[in-house]
């Protein structure tokens, strides 16, 4: 009765915790808008208000459209070969928090993550490969250790952190591709071209603008997730499946290796709402990285590090 108030309890201040860096965040930077505006005069504290306005509501109605579009995939239902929508629901339920829609992405690379400003709109997404290459105790704990970020609102946070760290590249890379007069094939450009850029430069596109805000990209990613959280949801999703910390372990190890061998290239504004960051392949980039470094993961759990 004690471990159980005190679980509580601890997830509660978890959630209180994710709800409170996407409010103080989104105020912070509305304020700053507001404020700098109000320094160049009437018209510059016009032009803050909208501006703070147009990125509040980018974040609270298009985040979810806008990973949806990022990583188009089939919703999982009726046949499920894999027990997920089963096991879902019954992790949902020990965990009271809403089901989540489940996405099957059609990619080479086994990864898991989830999205949604609000967790009975939520999706946990997840590649076929990822099915194909771990057993089902290892998908049981993927699903778990979604499951326990959305009920920490660590998902909602890393979701907002998304969009508005997205905004922040686009409006950078526009710039970009403005000043070397490559705006016009931009126009034309596909995500499935997109990505094989940023894979063959190094998990960024280059320019001026985009490397100069890439730091203030990677601390919001950073700030996001909560180095806490993180390994508490590693070792929540092996106490709610009872598979235990070595399997959890496997699970982490298998997806970090996947990562660096057989790598998904995603901006920096997607990295941190994976379970296992897909940026460890790009040394470059690394610093960016919000998940803690896979060894810290293992030794949380087991008390010690890979050989």
């Amino acid at each position: 009765m004690i471990r159980a108030f005190f679980r509580t309890h601890s997830q509660s201040l978890m959630a209180l915790s994710g709800q409170a860096k996407v409010w103080v965040v989104m105020s912070t930077l509305s304020l700053v808008f507001i404020f700098g505006g109000h320094a160049l005069g009437r018209f510059g504290l016009l032009f803050g208000f909208l501006l703070a306005l147009t990125v509040n509501s980018l974040v609270f109605f298009y985040a979810d459209l806008r990973i949806s579009n990022l990583f188009p995939g089939r919703e999982l239902e009726g046949q499920d070969p894999w027990g997920l929508l089963r096991e879902t629901k019954a992790l949902a339920r020990t965990l009271a928090v809403p089901r989540p829609m489940i996405v099957l992405i059609e990619s080479e690379t086994p990864m898991a993550f989830s999205a949604g400003l609000l967790p009975s709109r939520s999706t946990i997404y997840l590649s076929r490969e990822l099915l194909a290459r771990l057993t089902p105790d290892e998908v049981r704990v993927v699903l778990a250790y979604e499951l326990h970020r959305l009920k920490t609102q660590q998902t909602a946070a890393a979701t907002a952190t998304s969009a508005l760290v997205g905004f922040l590249t686009h409006t950078a890379r526009s710039i970009d591709t403005l000043l070397t007069f490559r705006w016009f094939f931009g126009l034309f450009e596909s995500v499935r071209t997109r990505r094989a850029t940023l894979l063959n430069h190094g998990g960024v596109t280059s320019g001026p603008m985009t490397l100069l805000v890439s730091p203030l990209v990677a601390l919001l990613s950073r700030a996001s997730v909560s180095r806490k959280s993180c390994l508490a949801s590693d070792k929540a999703s092996g106490e709610l499946t009872k598979a235990g910390a070595g399997t959890v372990a496997r699970t982490l190890w298998k997806l970090d290796s996947y990562a660096k061998t057989r790598p998904f290239p995603v901006d920096l504004a997607e990295a941190h709402l994976f379970m296992v960051s897909p940026l460890t392949r790009y040394p470059m980039w690394k610093f960016a990285s919000a998940q803690p470094p896979i060894e810290a993961r293992l030794k949380a759990l087991t008390g010690h590090e890979p050989l």
